[in-house]
């Protein structure tokens, strides 16, 4: 466009300066004021050439007038370029998937204009340097950060003719966009973006998308907002906006649709419809997002009176319902009272047509810990216990000498209450509490009680601490069975080692049988003792029965590794991992764990080295390839790889190339070839250090085959038998030497 405006500018300016006849080809008719000249075709600048994933990226600047792009490429800066593809008007890059980012490549572009003149750019190398993320570019596809040139069209001949009507006409015009439509107190407010080139906008109302549109106002150039204050957020409207230039064109943007009013929330019930305080309740209706609380009126029926309205917050909202809890407030405790729910959003207000009832009847839920220490608390939970004043353990017989009252008192949200048990207590039985009876206006009755069973009576007692003293066996592995002496067992009820809850049998008072769990292992290099909990039995709810020597858990081993992955007699071999073993003294607690460790089943008798996460072995003689198994009273570990033992001398027996020449990689195939650490080239001295060679592929300390391996020729080597790189000895494994194959092979190095 911009490269059009300045054509425009100079044409006008050769009108106003009088141009003749034959200055440069141009000419002027009075009559029809018609300048006509021949545009020069410009070769396209700013080539640039990248290598991408997809082939090779070429950009270009845009030529006004050119009708076609033609792509030429050659293999040097002098050679001839041949074409490649060509791109149409008003592209302004190609991709060359024909060749790769290796080149050699030189590519220049050529503008065609319609009758056939070129003009060509000169030619730019591609960079055979790899380029990384780099995207790959569709043909003719703008390039990214490009500034698309608008493009003159093709002409039918390589004359322009520009009249003075033309030379003062103005640009494209663009349709208004990103229309967007909200209702506002003011009305109903429409904005746009763009529309570039328009004198004015106008603004087009419908009462749906099909139906006829009638205008509602107009804009000034270069706004971006109107407000139609004859339309109400009620609806129904579609509005478009009409980008109108000087010269009469429009360009719409299409109709967008004015968003519906959301609706009024409706309450339809609640659930639970009696409630108490701290209760949680669903409330259901219609158009409830947007809540923030519910408030609560509260009326005492067949009465005028009634309490101040008490609100709580809204949770779980959704467009039909919503929670809320029951306030806590220390003046809800009338029995009867109604409660009528109300929730309000910006778009109206509801109320619950049924309102609920406030329930003040005492309710036992649970307690914190059945079994207490004599003279120790019990904490009830439930719901309205605010009144409570006693407490029993047993339904038999309560204020007897057999079941005598203890204190209790509520907490004054009702959530909670403490029985206090006395100091010779020890028993067992149904909870039972005492409460005042629930307030009723202006009366309140003082020094009645009544009792307030459970339901189901929840079991409580209170007694001795249990203790454990001995384990027989002290230590085993999880999942054996071990018998426990102490005293106080009568009263348990569940037992945990650790964390993990086990299987028990009370056998008396004196005597306890449990099963030890199994322990992961993958974080523990060591055993330890484990803490034995004797729950819901008589501790106070902060110290629990124990057992004191506690009983040590043998956790199972794990291999983690093994290396190096082969091996014979002499050579150490370490084993990774976890609770491997446990050398005598580490720990005054635990006893020394001696592990069992085997290879392809056979027992290896050297252990050099234990510690719990490291062991250091050697193969024994007649060794043979296989897994290792670690064998301890935690249980048996089995590594996941193979361990490699030769089981005979090193032969190289074939190579996969008997020829080839330096960088070539050939596979040796052979018998015990982990000992090999390489392959020994001509010319090269037998049984010599400092040898050069040829060394096996990956590493080779952890060898995958004992038959096969890979090496790379090196440059420099000579034809004829080949040997092996190795160590002198399993107590030399820092030394190599070459060693002549027993099995002769030779290999010959081609040009």
């Amino acid at each position: 466009m911009r490269a059009t405006r300045r054509w425009g500018s100079r044409l006008a300016a050769a009108m106003l300066l009088g141009v003749g006849a034959s200055s440069a080809g141009a000419q002027i008719n009075p009559q029809r004021q018609t300048f006509t000249r021949v545009l020069a075709l410009a070769a396209p600048a700013g080539v640039t050439v990248a290598a991408t994933r997809g082939g090779i990226a070429i950009g270009w600047q845009g030529v006004i007038n050119a009708a076609t792009y033609e792509i030429q490429r050659a293999p040097d800066a002098t050679s001839t370029a041949a074409a490649v593809g060509t791109a149409p008007a008003g592209a302004l890059s190609f991709l060359d998937a024909s060749r790769s980012a290796r080149g050699p490549a030189w590519y220049q572009v050529v503008s065609v204009a319609a009758d056939g003149r070129r003009a060509a750019s000169g030619r730019v190398q591609l960079v055979t340097a790899p380029i990384e993320r780099t995207a790959t570019l569709a043909n003719a596809a703008t390039l990214a950060n490009t500034p698309t040139l608008s493009t003159a069209t093709p002409m039918a001949s390589s004359t322009l003719a520009i009249s003075a009507a033309t030379l003062a006409a103005t640009g494209p015009l663009a349709a208004p966009t990103g229309v967007t439509v909200a209702a506002t107190r003011a009305g109903i407010a429409i904005r746009w973006q763009g529309g570039a080139g328009a004198a004015a906008f106008e603004i087009l109302r419908a009462p749906d998308a099909t139906s006829a549109e009638a205008g509602v106002g107009r804009a000034a150039a270069g706004s971006t907002a109107f407000v139609d204050a004859t339309m109400s957020a009620a609806g129904p409207a579609w509005y478009e906006v009409v980008g109108v230039a000087a010269d009469g064109r429009r360009a719409a943007s299409g109709r967008v649709q004015l968003p519906p009013p959301p609706p009024i929330p409706g309450l339809l019930s609640a659930s639970p419809t009696t409630v108490s305080p701290g209760d949680v309740v669903t409330l259901t209706g219609n158009n409830l997002g947007g809540v923030t609380s519910v408030r609560l009126l509260r009326s005492l029926p067949g009465t005028t009176i009634t309490n101040p309205a008490v609100t709580a917050p809204a949770t779980a909202v959704t467009a039909t319902s919503l929670r809320f809890t029951v306030p806590l407030t220390a003046d809800m405790r009338w029995a009867r009272e109604a409660l009528s729910a109300t929730v309000t959003t910006s778009n109206g207000t509801a109320t619950l047509t049924t309102p609920m009832t406030l329930d003040r009847q005492a309710v036992i839920t649970g307690v914190e810990r059945a079994v207490v220490r004599a003279g120790r608390p019990i904490t009830v939970n439930g719901r309205n216990l605010d009144r409570v004043n006693a407490g029993y353990i047993g339904v038999v017989a309560p204020g007897t000498t057999s079941n005598p009252k203890m204190a209790a008192s509520g907490s004054w949200q009702g959530l909670s209450a403490i029985l206090y048990t006395t100091a010779d207590c020890n028993r067992q039985g149904g909870l039972m509490l005492e409460e005042y009876p629930p307030e009723l206006p202006g009366v309140r009755a003082l020094g009645t009680s009544i009792v307030v069973p459970s339901g189901t009576p929840i079991q409580v007692g209170c007694g001795m601490t249990p203790t454990g003293t001995s384990v027989t066996p002290s230590a085993a592995a999880g999942g054996t069975p071990v018998v426990v002496g102490g005293k106080g067992f009568t009263w348990i009820t569940d037992v945990v080692v650790g964390s993990t809850q086990v299987p028990w049998q009370r056998v008396s008072d004196t005597e306890l049988h449990l099963t030890l769990p199994v322990q992961p292992s993958a974080n523990g290099t060591a055993s330890a003792p484990f803490m034995v909990s004797l729950l819901n039995i008589v501790p106070d709810g902060t110290v629990a029965g124990s057992i004191t020597p506690a009983p040590v858990i043998l956790l199972p081993p794990t291999i983690a590794g093994v290396y190096p992955t082969w091996g014979e007699t002499g050579m150490p071999i370490d084993i990774t991992g976890h609770s491997l073993g446990q050398p005598a003294g580490n720990y005054s607690w635990l006893p020394a764990v001696t592990p069992i460790i085997k290879i392809n089943g056979t027992q290896v008798l050297e252990v050099r080295s234990l510690t719990p996460d490291r062991l250091t072995i050697n193969p024994g003689i007649g060794t043979t390839s296989g897994p290792i198994t670690v064998t301890t009273g935690g249980g048996t570990a089995t590594s996941v790889g193979t361990f490699l033992a030769p089981s005979g001398p090193t032969v190289i027996q074939s190579l996969s190339a008997a020829s080839g020449r330096g960088g070539d990689v050939i596979t040796v195939t052979g018998q015990n070839l982990v000992r090999a650490r390489g392959v020994c080239f001509p010319p090269f001295q037998v049984n010599t250090l400092g040898q050069a060679f040829s060394a096996k592929a990956g590493d080779f300390n952890a060898p995958t085959s004992n038959t096969t391996f890979q090496v790379t020729v090196p440059a420099g080597a000579a034809s004829g038998a080949i040997g092996f790189a190795t160590a002198p000895s399993v107590t030399q494994p820092q030394f190599v030497v070459c060693v002549a194959n027993p099995n002769p092979v030779t290999f010959t190095v081609t040009p």
